[in-house]
């Protein structure tokens, strides 16, 4: 029997295997003897399992793309041919058999896919960065690791921008600045769907008046004991500025008519970061950094345009220290926290890109025990992440660029989890007949 039956058979055993354990699962999960750490270990087994197997299907599929299977079931095409074999939207394998190839100029970047160490997606923003410069390959595989997809996709951008010279990047500019547009249609099940699309400067002058106003409404939620998603509060945040009208957290009903409203719209900054080589350059280099803060990486000749226009602070820094900036004293001036909130324009425990809601907390000493009000004794968190550290025992260790989130010296106990369930299901409870209240107090 050639190498290629006995794979085959091998696989098809393990298939086997596990339709036995996930058919058997439901019953075990349901035992409650099954305890927490065994449930997020096998959360953490079935992912591993699941990035194997989209690794074979991948290579697999790209073999038989190379041998024309699609021909042997008269299909017009080997994605065609993927995508009706494997259920999969013609996007999605097109994609799966472009990975190998966009890969192939970094072994370490295709080698950590194939053994499983980084996701198909974060493989894809790699791929399109070693596409552009190969040696970024195994930089960003260790970014994969430690980074949230968000913050790896942030990543690549900056590999590709240092790819781009100056005329790459005006051109880049005014091609999405003819692409400008905004759609909105209407869902079969209700409701609106809006499209937005612009430039990165165009979006970093609404960023900061949706989050302003996502805030308050935030602030408002938890006095209202109304809990909503970041995504919802910066819904209502754009039904606001665009509307007039002030809303209130958890209700479908303006409580100000859209003529009587007032006005939330205050003095807000856009925070734009340009090291000065890069700038006296006219474009990045390696190393270097020019972003809109919370939306990444934009022109230098974007970031010059913005200079002295309202709204925006140009903060010129040497590399990665934006120390330079800040002075020590007790209240934090505005140089100050522009620094901070450029650093940290999400939340800062690995892992979370809460942007609402943030809190400023004293990471290395306290406040309340002498702790001084300089960046380097601070950063930004969310309401969530905050309450932990105060009240439930987690700490921030490691610093800017190298945070770790260590959990508490005790063990949480059953009981205390039980109960913590018990009182999120009657938070959530009161959520729904306040919601509901609110409809009916609009009809």
């Amino acid at each position: 029997m050639d190498r290629g039956a006995v794979v085959l058979d091998n696989v098809r055993g393990l298939v086997d295997g596990i339709g036995r354990v996930v058919a058997a699962l439901p019953d075990v999960l349901r035992d409650p003897t099954f305890d927490v750490e065994e449930a997020a270990a096998l959360v953490q087994a079935f992912d591993q399992l699941g990035r194997l197997a989209t690794v074979g299907t991948t290579l697999s599929a790209r073999h038989a793309q190379q041998l024309e299977a699609h021909e042997l079931t008269g299909h017009r095409n080997a994605t065609d041919w993927l995508a009706q074999t494997a259920g999969l939207p013609f996007n999605r394998a097109k994609e799966m058999l472009e990975l190998p190839g966009s890969l192939e100029r970094s072994p370490e970047a295709l080698n950590a896919f194939t053994q499983g160490q980084v996701s198909f997606p974060q493989a894809q923003l790699i791929g399109d960065a070693v596409s552009v410069t190969p040696e970024s390959g195994p930089r960003l595989v260790e970014e994969a690791k430690r980074r949230t997809h968000r913050q790896l996709a942030q990543e690549v951008e900056r590999v590709k921008q240092v790819a781009r010279s100056q005329e790459e990047d005006r051109e880049r500019r005014a091609r999405a600045h003819a692409r400008r547009a905004l759609r909105w249609s209407r869902l079969p099940e209700g409701g609106i769907r809006v499209q937005l699309y612009l430039t990165e400067e165009a979006w970093a002058r609404c960023l900061p008046n949706l989050k302003q106003r996502a805030n308050e409404l935030f602030r408002l939620g938890r006095s209202a004991k109304v809990r909503s998603t970041q995504e919802q509060y910066m819904a209502d945040a754009c039904v606001d500025l665009l509307s007039g009208a002030i809303r209130r957290p958890g209700a479908d009903t303006d409580e100000a008519a859209p003529g009587n409203a007032t006005s939330t719209r205050t003095s807000v900054t856009c925070i734009v970061r340009v090291d000065a080589a890069a700038l006296r350059r006219g474009r990045v280099g390696e190393g270097e950094i020019c972003e809109i803060a919370g939306v990444g990486p934009i022109s230098v000749d974007a970031a010059i345009d913005l200079l002295g226009e309202a709204g925006f602070r140009l903060l010129v820094t040497d590399a990665q220290d934006v120390r330079a900036i800040t002075g020590r004293t007790r209240y934090a001036p505005a140089r100050l926290e522009a620094a901070l909130f450029e650093r940290d324009p999400v939340c800062v425990v690995p892992g979370c890109d809460v942007s609402i809601g943030l809190q400023t907390h004293h990471w290395r000493r306290d406040f309340a025990l002498g702790g001084p009000t300089e960046l380097d004794n601070l950063c930004r968190i969310c309401a969530i992440h905050h309450g932990l550290t105060t009240s439930g025992g987690w700490k921030l260790i490691g610093g800017p660029g190298k945070w770790q989130w260590m959990p508490p010296d005790w063990r949480v106990s059953k009981d205390l989890r039980d109960r913590r369930r018990q009182v999120n299901a009657s938070r959530a409870k009161r959520r729904r007949a306040h919601s509901a209240q609110g409809r009916s107090g609009s009809d």
